[in-house]
């Protein structure tokens, strides 16, 4: 089985993984440490794209780098000076804005060295591939920044490499989207004013619950708008930005083949494979 790894450490640090020629997720350091950052090496977006396809650091065939330069004297008392002493927060209504000049967001070759050492993939050969490069080979339609650009990098080292349909980077649907596909699957449904009320009590019967209302982003929304609910004691884990269920346990929703499922045909697929109690799909419920 082949695996590159595909890592953003510029502007929006993140990590994208391909597994046989095919992305199977790409995601933003930020989302997962719920923080906006300025470069860096995402290691929590390299955990989660190994943790999503079931891979250990060992089994990777490559990585790919882009936002990797040599940081002069002045970046690198600008970035110690960044860290040692934040610029002060102002409040901007409800958000509290932290103001002044960003440290330079490209990673020293050295810096990067440690992280990947760190993160058990020292051993690997890099293969540094420029920004612009990457912003050319992005997928069409997506910023060239984040989870996109690293996408971008792995396709400006390998043209042979898929990427999902495009419905698939933009993939929220519609009342009549979610109507059509239940009724394609033949599942009974009711349209219901409070679905969030609805899948909390589920789980407070101790139900499970497949959850796919509103957009969803492919490679920034790792949990939140398509997941899979059981009945648990935990806190929400990293990266959570859906609805307040109360004590659950959360997964990333994902299809029969393992892929993250976003369609509403998707979502139908992987609530008969997971044989959940509860679908909410969009506004309407099934209940088995």
């Amino acid at each position: 089985m082949s695996a590159i790894l595909a890592i953003q450490v510029a502007d929006e640090p993140a990590a994208a993984l391909f597994v046989e020629g095919t992305l199977r997720l790409a995601i933003r350091e930020c989302v997962l440490r719920r923080a906006a950052l300025t470069g860096g090496f995402p290691s929590a977006a390299v955990d989660a794209v190994l943790a999503v396809a079931g891979l250990r650091s060992a089994e990777i065939d490559r990585i790919v780098v882009v936002g990797v330069g040599t940081l002069g004297p002045l970046d690198r008392m600008r970035r110690l000076t960044a860290r040692l002493r934040p610029a002060a927060a102002k409040s901007e209504g409800s958000v509290r804005v932290r103001r002044g000049t960003p440290p330079p967001t490209r990673l020293d070759p050295a810096e990067l060295a440690r992280s990947l050492a760190l993160a058990g993939l020292g051993h690997l050969r890099v293969v540094p591939i420029d920004a612009g490069d990457a912003a050319v080979a992005c997928p069409p339609s997506l910023p060239n920044v984040g989870g996109a650009l690293a996408v971008g990098a792995a396709l400006a080292h390998d043209a042979t490499l898929t990427v999902p349909v495009p419905s698939l980077w933009a993939p929220g649907f519609d009342d009549i989207a979610a109507y059509r596909a239940l009724s394609n699957g033949e599942l009974p449904r009711a349209r219901v004013e409070d679905p969030i009320a609805v899948a909390a009590a589920a789980l407070r019967a101790g139900r499970s619950v497949v959850w796919a209302r509103g957009p969803a982003a492919f490679l920034d929304t790792p949990l939140g708008p398509r997941v899979f609910l059981t009945p648990g004691t935990g806190s929400p884990p990293p990266g959570w930005c859906g609805p307040p269920f109360g004590a659950a346990n959360i997964q990333l929703l994902r299809a029969p083949d393992g892929i993250a499922a976003h369609s509403p045909t998707d979502v139908i697929r992987a609530f008969r494979a997971l044989r959940a109690d509860v679908l909410v799909l969009g506004d309407y419920v099934v209940e088995r």
